[in-house]
């Protein structure tokens, strides 16, 4: 993501938006225990897919409930964005880590349906396309992991995005209500390209006596 002056446009010319790193990732506790073999087991799942393999496993066996963000800067950042987000996003990431889901807009349709928040739909309003639309903007205009985010945005000309094929896409901040819905349809849940263990995720751990795995957020453009 490349930033000119704060007055001028922004742009986004790489293929993620939002980075996995050790701050990007959520804790999940096992609800319960399981027993040392099966932990060494699991955590020795190898293939394509290990993480998808390991919480298959796991999920055979007791339930995952969202502990919290790992990262203490990225947490506040998302409660700034909305009180729900991080709760959110924890259904999202299981969701995607178990194979069902990985587009946002995908993701967003079945938030709808599910419903994990238990928001009242009276008048059907969007709620979870909504917040996830928000969470990408913010992301996309300058909020990071590391870093406290004011909800100041770092552009307040425009956005120019360059898409994969070299072919660029400008919109301009009085069309902000266009850019959201870009990002909204051209953007999916990935996992980081490095091994899980550098990144600190995908296997069981012990934390004050209790089992944990940790499930890495990162973000990318669709090609």
């Amino acid at each position: 993501m490349e930033r000119n002056s704060p007055c001028s446009t922004l742009v986004l010319q790489r293929s993620s938006l939002i980075n996995g790193s050790k701050l990007t990732n959520f804790a999940f506790k096992l609800k319960n225990a399981l027993p040392p073999d099966l932990v060494s087991h699991i955590n020795e799942l190898e293939g394509s897919n290990k993480i998808q393999h390991r919480i298959a496993s796991i999920l055979e066996h007791t339930k995952l409930e969202f502990s919290k963000i790992k990262g203490d800067t990225y947490r506040n950042n998302i409660r700034l964005i909305d009180a729900d987000l991080e709760r959110i996003l924890s259904v999202c990431l299981l969701k995607y880590y178990t194979g069902s889901v990985r587009k946002i807009s995908d993701m967003s349709t079945a938030l709808e349906l599910e419903n994990p928040c238990g928001y009242e739909r009276l008048d059907q309003q969007p709620f979870y396309s909504y917040k996830l639309k928000k969470f990408l903007v913010e992301h996309a205009l300058g909020m990071v992991a590391k870093d406290v985010w004011d909800g100041r945005y770092h552009a307040s000309g425009g956005y120019i995005v360059v898409k994969a094929d070299g072919n660029l896409v400008s919109y301009h901040l009085m069309k902000k209500n266009l850019f959201e819905d870009y990002l909204f349809s051209n953007t999916k849940f990935d996992t980081m390209s490095t091994n899980p263990r550098k990144g600190d995720f995908g296997y069981i751990y012990h934390e004050s006596g209790e089992q944990y795995i940790d499930l890495n957020l990162m973000v990318k453009f669709v090609k």
